[in-house]
């Protein structure tokens, strides 16, 4: 179920149709069913065990219930298979399960439904709500919990009651009907307390906690958390008592006692790791690192907050590993299935050669024999040909199961790569912001060497990102490429430029020769060409001691419309051993060992630059000898463009008194990155008066209340993204604020990304991680414009 907010929520109380201490025992339920005789008890122990082993170890329960559910089909035991599915159907909850835990709760739906229990009907549909509630289905939700409700009072069930408005009053805490929602949340409450029933009273007064920190009435949250952790310590209920005490620490933090708070989440953060409670692990580390961040303690928030990215991705590899098992599973089983149906057509299809060759042989017996022998080849002919065509047709029909696989799985390793993107991107904005604003503090010699060296990893870290997700859009055939006017020789000088660092650096000579007759303008995607060349001559940088670097660029034929030019990059290097010269374009391919050890890199350079010039028509090559240096090669034809045709923007001269006495509104739900964003902003001018909202729909309500002369809108946040609050704010809201230039900050680079920010509205795109003096650029060029 999700979340009512990120550090606070609501629970349900799932109900099932046996009856079960909170924490059975398990060692003495599987000792009595080794000593029980008679299935009736049997399969009722099992029952207990699968739902006792739900939380924190599924695959035993379910172990647990398909042999409860087996023995009750076995001597059909109505009441025990009803109750075996709704527990296996809790347990695939547990694992993320969805499809099986829906089937299951429609199957003792419907059992319950036949046989006429009226409990048992109503435990599924009870069931059934917790299932769309989890699916943020909430008004499906809303109606199974009210159909249990229905027939619980009906016939009187008030342990089922409470757990019924218990649940109803969860869906109108996430509709954010609150009064509705402590309604329900206090009449199930006094059910509990009417039946002594100490687990619902905690799970009622915590629920009711979690609706007053809504309410921002922090103290009324925390008395109630309070109660329920008293409750859960007699109890002893571990999971419980360490969920109460991470709600306790957010309601301390938020009545400014951050000490408190951080105690309470220690606390928390204890229990969890003592039950191996993942979820809760990572909650709790995201409290933390946003205490750390309200106390202004920025490297213990940064490194709460990489332990919560830590058990995130933990938990995201166990959710991916286990629907990989899944689906390995299902396909052994249908590979399986397809392999004995292939057997057995061709064990038919040898019967019948068999036959056919027996006719034959005993068809000289006489005229008759041999026409109804004909007719009979004749018949079996064309049953064997409608059986081919059926196979034939099974075949296409795999096919197209393949082909519609192989999109699917396209599709979901694109949003793959768009959450990658985001997940790392994001993070990074964070640190290389905060490393440039220590830069421009006061730091001794040593912190500045540290801080240079983080600058320096996370730099490279950075090239490498880009590298993976290039190689990845260019493999998914999402990379286009642009076919546009542009200067050669002005690309050629910025390209020389960007590299003559590095070479001085190493004290290497960097050679340029431009044959005189390749035309100025030509038309192509000159981003690419720079990309290549890039590439290339800074791994000849890299791996060239001493000596030099050359790119000559040269004539190989000429037309009147169009041009062929060779682009040869030498060094003077270590050179590459002549076994390895064919595997030098593969992906993550070097040398040697030594190679990687000695230079570093990844080994995607050479890949992506074979692959973006093979996508532009060309060839690339590679000459070595170890200890002598390399030369790489690349021809690529380009139509000769005309400069009246180049597209290029003057620089602008911005006058920095643009950012005085100006009202920024700040967009962005990371904690670090509005810190990053915030700092720069004030560290141009300390008069900006800077808004901020962590998500689009607390956007809209300030442009609606304020005037602001700038908007810088993250793109993705939970409730609403950025795309639809500048959608809302452009065609719903009146002049001014509907006219306010918003820029999109997203940590996705890609042109696809740009045109859908500007498609929505936007003004302008800001890729994360970003440079100060970009973000500084943007903004005035904007305020100019206006």
């Amino acid at each position: 179920m999700r979340s009512l907010i990120s550090t606070c929520s609501l629970w349900l109380s799932l109900f099932v149709s046996m009856s079960l201490t909170a924490n059975p025992n398990i060692d003495s339920l599987e000792n009595e069913l080794t000593r029980v005789e008679g299935d009736s008890l049997k399969v009722q122990i099992l029952n207990q065990l699968c739902w006792a082993y739900k939380n924190f170890n599924p695959g035993k329960g379910l172990e647990y219930g398909k042999k409860a559910l087996a023995l009750a089909r076995e001597n059909n035991f109505i009441k025990p298979k009803s109750t075996a599915y709704l527990n296996m159907g809790g347990v695939y909850m547990t694992q993320g399960n969805y499809t099986e835990a829906l089937n299951c709760y429609l199957e003792s739906l419907k059992i319950n439904e036949k046989s006429g229990d009226k409990e048992g009907t109503a435990a599924s549909l009870n069931n059934l709500g917790a299932f769309y509630g989890n699916q943020n289905n909430l008004e499906k939700a809303l109606s199974y919990y009210l159909s249990s409700l229905k027939i619980r009072e009906e016939i009187g069930n008030k342990r089922g009651i409470s757990s019924n408005l218990n649940n109803i009053g969860a869906i109108y805490g996430f509709q954010k009907d609150y009064d509705k929602s402590l309604d329900y949340f206090s009449r199930s409450l006094l059910i509990g307390e009417e039946l002594n029933d100490k687990g619902h009273i905690a799970l009622c007064l915590s629920n009711i906690g979690s609706i007053y920190w809504y309410k921002n009435d922090y103290q009324q949250a925390l008395d109630y958390h309070s109660r329920a952790l008293d409750i859960r310590q007699e109890m002893g209920d571990k999971r419980g008592i360490a969920i109460t005490h991470n709600n306790i620490g957010v309601a301390f933090q938020k009545l400014g006692d951050y000490s408190t708070s951080k105690a309470y989440h220690l606390k928390a953060l204890d229990g969890a790791k003592a039950i191996g409670a993942k979820k809760i692990i990572q909650d709790t580390y995201k409290n933390l690192a946003e205490n750390a961040a309200a106390r202004k303690d920025f490297p213990e928030a940064y490194s709460y907050h990489q332990q919560f990215t830590l058990v995130k991705d933990s938990l995201f590899d166990e959710d991916k590993n286990r629907k990989i098992a899944e689906m390995q599973a299902k396909y052994k089983a249908e590979k399986n299935e397809k392999e004995i149906q292939l057997l057995k057509q061709q064990n038919e299809i040898q019967v019948e050669k068999l036959t056919t060759q027996k006719i034959i042989r005993n068809s000289f017996i006489g005229g008759f024999i041999l026409i109804l022998v004909i007719s009979f080849l004749i018949y079996n002919r064309y049953h064997i040909r409608k059986k081919a065509n059926k196979t034939l047709k099974s075949t296409n029909i795999q096919l197209q199961t393949a082909k519609d696989r192989a999109e699917k799985s396209e599709k979901l390793m694109e949003q793959f790569l768009m959450n990658m993107s985001h997940e790392i991107r994001t993070p990074m904005n964070a640190v290389l912001g905060m490393t440039h604003m220590m830069l421009n503090t006061r730091l001794s010699d040593d912190q500045l060497k540290y801080i240079n060296t983080i600058k320096f990893a996370a730099d490279n870290l950075l090239v490498i990102i880009n590298d993976i997700l290039d190689l990845s859009r260019i493999e998914a055939g999402k990379l286009i490429l642009e076919q546009i006017h542009f200067n050669i020789r002005d690309l050629i000088n910025g390209v020389m430029e960007t590299v003559n660092f590095k070479a001085q650096d190493k004290g290497l000579r960097l050679n340029f020769s431009l044959d005189e007759n390749v035309p100025e303008y030509l038309i192509g995607d000159p981003v690419r060409l720079n990309q290549v060349l890039l590439n290339l001559i800074n791994n000849a940088i890299k791996f060239t001691p001493k000596g030099e670097v050359s790119l000559t660029i040269s004539i190989l034929s000429k037309q009147d419309t169009d041009v062929e030019l060779a682009f040869d990059i030498a060094d003077t290097g270590i050179g590459i051993p002549e076994d390895k010269l064919e595997h030098i374009f593969e992906r993550f391919a070097q040398a040697s060992t030594d190679t990687t050890r000695n230079y570093g890199g990844t080994g995607l350079g050479l890949t992506i630059s074979r692959k973006l010039v093979e996508l532009q028509g060309g060839q690339i090559r590679v000459a070595s000898r170890e200890g002598q240096g390399t030369t790489f090669t690349f021809h690529m034809r380009y139509p000769i463009g005309q400069k009246q045709q180049v597209i290029k923007e003057e620089p602008k001269s911005i006058p920095s008194e643009l950012l005085t006495d100006i009202a920024v509104l700040l967009v962005e739900d990371d904690e670090f990155n509005r810190e990053v964003a915030v700092e720069l902003l004030r560290s141009w001018k300390n008069d900006i008066a800077i808004d901020i909202a962590k998500n689009g729909k607390e956007a809209i309500q300030l442009v609606k209340q304020n005037a602001y002369h700038m908007i810088l809108m993250d793109v993705q946040m939970p409730e609403m993204d950025g795309y639809q609050a500048t959608r809302y704010i452009r065609s719903e809201l009146p002049a001014p604020g509907s006219d306010t230039p918003i820029i999109a900050m997203s940590a996705h680079a890609g042109k696809a990304e740009i045109d859908k920010c500007l498609a929505a509205g936007m003004n302008d795109h800001i890729s994360k991680p970003f440079t100060p003096s970009t973000l500084y650029r943007k903004i005035t060029e904007q305020i100019t414009k206006g």
